[in-house]
């Protein structure tokens, strides 16, 4: 099969995840006014719930397919056999998912209030499976993936907007939220069995495949914990209103976080298969532009997440939920760790099958957050939240740095694109310094803030002579 530019499908997935993430964003904002701090509140805790049963579901089967996937994509008879095996176990899969969560439902009488959403977005679980979207990545057609989720995106803000006005839609709300995360996953049913073939099966190799498929669901597990745990505990012991002021502050650190890990995350087939050819000189030559790339996305994004921390939130949802200001700050510390830690992952433990190490990163950086969550959360409140997520990012990010430099040569360079970078921030704190002074209206404060930054960090990057900017130019010259 064709082998397709690292940077076209990174960038590719960068924009389906932006159009995954902006458009979530727009009705966010839409839907807080309407619905207000305690609506939201109760949706994203029942978000965080049926976050561990999607977790189940997928048994670590994506990272697992595009990873071992590899192997095969020059022999179509053993891939299709292999997609066909991975698939059956999937469907097993979601079928104990619903299993369990029924159980859930009916032992924890928490749940009772928020069952209707937490139904209601259990049906992703159904979508993610039969729309089977990794083998779309496995295959790297991530042209379909880009144009579909667009596609998707929009219907599902034009739906908002013609149905949800006031906090009685919530329902409505947590469906089009359901279906704009996942319903975009039917649209594959048609188009992978146009370019691949696939069954269920009764013989799927259990023994083959599941071992390595439940480490990296551990794996998954793991992360999941330590990223929406917090959702989960606050829920537990604060209202709703306080949820939903620091779900707006998670929501705008995660939209970031996202963007880049797309970016990341198209390099596991190519390194993976890099490998399997032994080929580690160009392993190491592709490691060190995809982390040159990393940087200068990540670090003027971390920077303008922390200045503009109070306008986003005021953009986002309002006046009320600027509560969560301090949390997005200490979030915003948290991104480089975050960025960090999957780069270290994904890039160069997976691909090395070192998904065990990285099992126990993540599984100490999980019950030290919870600890720290059960203990500091009914002193502190949403603040507490932030710290812990911060200290969880950066026990992983330690952690997967420690390991990855057994298989990298220069696993972390202070090369000219990253002191381009540096500089290029210090720009973006100038341009955020002088509009918060000036103290235009929140909009305008953002919107100026977003647009000078940008030209600021372009215009030094690329007199600075940023491989990454000057790569982008010379790919749209080309275009």
């Amino acid at each position: 099969m064709q082998k397709k530019s690292l940077l076209t499908n990174a960038i590719l997935n960068m924009i389906r995840r932006a159009s995954a993430i902006l458009f979530p964003i727009i009705t966010y904002s839409y839907a807080s006014h309407k619905l207000g701090a305690e609506g939201l509140g109760a949706y994203e805790f029942s978000r965080s719930v049926i976050g561990y049963f999607l977790l189940i579901a997928s048994l670590g089967i994506s990272t697992y397919a595009v990873r071992e996937g590899q192997e095969y994509r020059r022999d179509v008879v053993k891939l299709q056999q292999f997609i066909s095996e991975v698939y059956t176990i999937s469907f097993n899969m979601t079928v104990i998912s619903y299993i369990l969560l029924g159980i859930l439902l009916l032992l924890w009488k928490k749940l009772a209030g928020y069952s209707q959403i937490v139904l209601i977005l259990s049906v992703s679980m159904l979508f993610t499976t039969v729309g089977a979207d990794w083998i779309n990545s496995l295959l790297e057609d991530y042209l379909f993936i880009t144009i579909r989720y667009i596609v998707v995106q929009i219907t599902c803000l034009a739906l908002l907007i013609l149905f949800v006005k006031d906090q009685n839609d919530l329902p409505k709300y947590a469906l089009i939220g359901m279906f704009a995360t996942a319903g975009g996953n039917v649209l594959n049913i048609i188009h992978i069995r146009k370019r691949i073939s696939f069954h269920l099966t009764k013989s799927p190799s259990l023994a083959r495949h599941l071992r390595p498929m439940i480490t990296l669901f551990s794996n998954s597990l793991a992360i999941k914990i330590y990223l929406i745990s917090d959702i989960t505990i606050l829920g537990i012991f604060l209202a709703d209103q306080y949820v939903g002021y620091y779900s707006a502050a998670s929501k705008a650190y995660m939209a970031i976080k996202d963007v880049i890990y797309a970016m990341i995350l198209v390099t596991v087939p190519r390194f993976s298969f890099l490998l399997a050819q032994n080929d580690h000189e160009s392993y190491n030559r592709v490691y060190e532009k995809v982390s040159d790339g990393i940087v200068t996305a990540l670090a003027p994004l971390s920077v303008g997440l922390y200045a503009q921390a109070e306008n986003i939130l005021f953009f986002l949802g309002g006046k009320e939920y600027v509560a969560g200001t301090a949390a997005l700050k200490i979030l915003s510390f948290a991104m480089a760790f975050a960025i960090g830690a999957s780069l270290f992952s994904q890039s160069i433990l997976l691909p090395h099958k070192q998904e065990v190490f990285f099992l126990k990163a993540t599984s100490i950086s999980s019950i030290a957050n919870i600890i720290l969550n059960y203990i500091l959360i009914p002193k502190i409140g949403i603040e507490a939240a932030a710290i812990t997520t911060l200290l969880s990012e950066g026990i992983v990010c330690a952690m997967t740095f420690s390991r990855g430099r057994l298989y990298v040569d220069h696993i972390l360079r202070f090369s000219k694109d990253m002191r381009s970078s540096l500089i290029g921030c210090a720009g973006i704190i100038v341009v955020c310094g002088v509009t918060n002074y000036v103290s235009w209206s929140r909009l305008s404060n953002l919107m100026i803030s977003v647009i000078g930054s940008g030209i600021i960090y372009f215009l030094i990057t690329y007199f600075l002579k940023n491989s990454t900017v000057i790569h982008i130019i010379n790919r749209v010259k080309v275009l």
